[in-house]
């Protein structure tokens, strides 16, 4: 340990060196040590219908649940239980798995090394999942100590806690403990040999990222540490797109269904351009602000996959608007989705401050896709050019001021700025539109709720210089 508190790295070989010399207790991890990849993710991988647990999961990551159970530790305890609930038979199959995952994923340089030494296995995953793969690896006479059924309260305590309540505090003392993970650090603290490292083919592999569904690149590579980033999209995007359709169109479920689905078919082409984006930053930028997801990231044919998605659920939801509209407006639909692909292949192509106006007409599409293909309110144009004014301001501002990101710029109180000042400037000008009417107030309150703390900080930050 450093003066600082954090842990040092140990070499595999020296690892292996220390573990030779061992004669006391040692408590090894599993996920990412023992075993080379991570168990609650590969049990979750190889649940089927893929799609139908890939849809599943992705929509508990919407919803996130485990706000309310102690959060993400327990993340895991409702991904394992939505998936045997909604595939029974995943724990049955994912035994017949681990009798082909456990050989071909074990640890063996480790495995050897605790052969004959005094060994328990700690892991803060779930024992049912986790003694197969270990039965399977060829350590069933290692103790193991892990969650024993998905629940909170052992998620919640952590792995020390797990380990101290099963082996008591004065044999965690006194043991040797592998792990590669830093997570771990009470656990390191509390032994008598910390040996943090990481070991040659160890990698963590996201359930199903085989299944690409729109939103996967914006959530799990483009801002994968922004916490709730799936549920900003529909609160920014989705529902906006929502309130502008109904300003000229009497809503009903088939109707709203159909936006829907067309916003995510719009979605996944829109997710070719942040993929595209990052291709292109490795390859042509000296400085390219990438995520370290786009490594894991299973890139394989995603362009093609992502325009499967886009012509599937655009189809769709012309259908759901009715059926003619599927020949009617299918080609403009199309086309527009075209005319969204070249913008980002230019964009991406483009000098930095040079995107600045390239970014004006994305946005356009982005704020006001329906216009193709169905009418829009005046009130919801107005709604629209809102947001695509906001979103250029803060760009413009993030791309021309040295050091400042995103989230300097209070684009959602600008929005909402331009929306009321829109809205009374049309109500001056031409009150025939009935403007006050019902679309006009749903975006304003809506506009105002999402910028309700930006306005806050602004309202806190002023200060009264007059007499």
């Amino acid at each position: 340990m450093n003066e600082e508190g954090s842990f040092s790295w140990t070499a595999e070989a020296e690892a292996l060196a220390l573990l030779a010399r061992e004669t006391r207790l040692v408590v090894v991890d599993f996920d990412e040590t023992l075993y080379l990849r991570n168990s609650t993710e590969d049990f979750l991988d190889a649940a089927v219908p893929g799609l139908v647990a890939a849809i599943g999961l992705r929509a508990l990551d919407f919803l996130s649940p485990w706000r309310w159970t102690g959060g993400a530790a327990t993340r895991d305890v409702w991904r394992i239980w939505a998936v045997m609930l909604l595939m029974p038979w995943s724990l049955w199959r994912w035994r017949r798995a681990c009798a082909v995952l456990g050989p071909r994923q074990a640890n063996v340089a480790l495995l050897r090394a605790l052969r004959g030494k005094d060994v328990v296995i700690g892991s803060i995953g779930f024992a049912p999942i986790i003694n197969p793969l270990l039965d399977a690896m060829g350590g069933a006479a290692f103790r193991l100590i892990a969650c024993p059924w998905p629940g909170f309260a052992a998620r919640r305590g952590g792995k020390a806690a797990l380990l101290e309540a099963r082996l008591g505090a004065g044999a965690l003392a006194s043991a040797m403990v592998i792990t590669d993970s830093l997570a771990d650090a009470e656990l390191l603290r509390r032994c008598a040999l910390p040996c943090l490292t990481r070991w040659k083919g160890a990698q963590f592999r996201r359930a199903l990222a085989r299944i690409y569904l729109p939103g996967d690149y914006l959530a799990y590579v483009k801002r994968p540490r922004v916490p709730g980033v799936l549920r900003l999209l529909v609160t920014d995007d989705l529902l906006w797109w929502l309130l502008v359709s109904v300003t000229a169109h009497a809503p009903g479920l088939s109707y709203l269904t159909g936006i829907e689905l067309l916003f995510f078919s719009f979605w996944s082409v829109y997710e070719i351009g942040y993929w595209e984006n990052d291709v292109c930053g490795l390859r042509f930028e000296a400085d390219p602000v990438v995520a370290l997801e786009f490594e894991d990231f299973v890139a394989t044919h995603f362009e093609r996959r992502a325009w499967v998605w886009a012509i599937l659920l655009g189809a769709a939801g012309l259908a759901a608007l009715g059926p003619e509209m599927l020949f009617q407006a299918g080609p403009k639909w199309l086309g527009f989705l075209l005319l969204l692909r070249l913008l980002y292949y230019l964009y991406n192509r483009i000098d930095k401050p040079t995107r600045i106006w390239l970014y004006l007409p994305l946005q356009c599409c982005r704020s006001l896709a329906l216009a193709a293909v169905v009418p829009l309110g005046v009130v919801g144009i107005l709604a629209g050019l809102a947001q695509i004014l906001a979103r250029w301001q803060g760009y413009t501002a993030y791309r021309r001021t040295k050091g400042a990101t995103w989230r300097d710029t209070p684009s959602r109180a600008v929005q909402l700025a331009i929306l009321l000042a829109g809205l009374s400037f049309m109500a001056l000008a031409r009150p025939q539109l009935a403007i006050a009417g019902w679309p006009a107030l749903e975006l304003l309150i809506w506009s105002g709720f999402l910028a309700r703390r930006e306005v806050s900080a602004i309202l806190r930050g002023a200060r009264w210089k007059g007499g």
